[in-house]
């Protein structure tokens, strides 16, 4: 059967929740985060109903379009899961996310700037894992990640200490996953890019979608692994299709898109961070060395 990828649930994350130890200084105190979506509703529920929204429009359209298409789609999905939500905020707390430039991977560039040629919502890639017969050890997959990882990533203690918080220890058959947005960059680089609905908060319960309270996040949810396995398949399918490809140079890594933290052109950045947007770029040899892993090498 498929394992499931990490990072499937979108939990709400207090700073005060995590180990921090290796993570980023955490922002002025005065920061705490605004905007249209911080305080709606959480739970899987309207992520659902936010990733499918997304997923439906042209992120590219005439404004007026696109807010008209985006306030369809959230009607029809609130109604049809009994979703009681603002729609008219949740629309305007979209299209400002959609409005916020992805610094640091994509300095400038909103996802709305996007061409469509460049996008490719809802990617899905099936990968095999070894032989049933000779199940991967979640140990091994580790173990080649932590060793391939630069010695400052910020995820390199997470991966060395994954088998103490996964529950199988090993696994074989099928890795599934469907990645929100496959993006490619003006100078012919690729970035799997993922939607987080998850309410944020400093120590003190405010509303933050700093560096620092991102990371908190990145590690709770275990989504520095959810991101390698998303950039595994994308190696897989760019190995396949993209003439002279070359991980160095064709994989750029991975952006969560924390929506409620993303308000637009003004949204912070700090310490060439932009709120909301939390961008991992693991080295092409880890990606490689979970490939080799997945394939039944070590």
């Amino acid at each position: 059967e498929p394992a499931p990828l990490a990072g499937i649930d979108e939990p709400d994350v207090s700073g005060d929740e995590v180990d921090t130890a290796g993570a980023p200084a955490a922002a002025d105190a005065s920061a705490d985060a605004t905007g249209p979506l911080v305080d709606l509703p959480g739970g899987t529920v309207f992520g659902v109903l936010v990733h499918e929204a997304l997923e439906a429009v042209d992120l590219s359209a005439d404004p007026s379009v696109l807010a008209d298409a985006l306030q369809h789609e959230l009607v029809t999905r609130a109604t049809r899961s009994a979703m009681p939500v603002d729609v008219e905020r949740l629309t305007s707390g979209l299209l400002a996310t959609l409005a916020t430039p992805l610094d640091p991977i994509m300095p400038g560039v909103a996802l709305r700037d996007i061409p469509p040629r460049d996008r490719v919502p809802e990617l899905v890639f099936e990968l095999p894992v070894a032989d049933t017969h000779a199940r991967i050890a979640v140990a091994d997959l580790a173990a080649a990640v932590t060793d391939a990882l630069a010695p400052d990533d910020p995820y390199r203690s997470a991966f060395a200490t994954l088998t103490e918080r996964v529950d199988r220890s090993r696994f074989a058959g099928w890795l599934a996953g469907i990645v929100d947005l496959a993006l490619r960059t003006t100078d012919g680089r690729y970035v799997v890019a993922d939607y987080k609905t998850n309410r944020l908060s400093d120590a003190l319960g405010r509303p933050a979608y700093d560096a620092h309270t991102m990371h908190e996040a990145m590690r709770h949810g275990e989504y520095a692994l959810q991101a390698l396995l998303y950039l595994v398949g994308l190696h897989r399918i760019l190995e396949r299709r993209l003439p002279g490809y070359d991980p160095d140079a064709h994989l750029a890594g991975s952006a969560f898109l924390f929506v409620r933290g993303m308000v637009g052109p003004d949204t912070p950045v700090r310490d060439g961070v932009r709120d909301g947007v939390s961008v991992w770029r693991p080295t092409s040899a880890a990606v490689l060395a979970a490939d080799a892993v997945l394939r039944g090498g070590r």
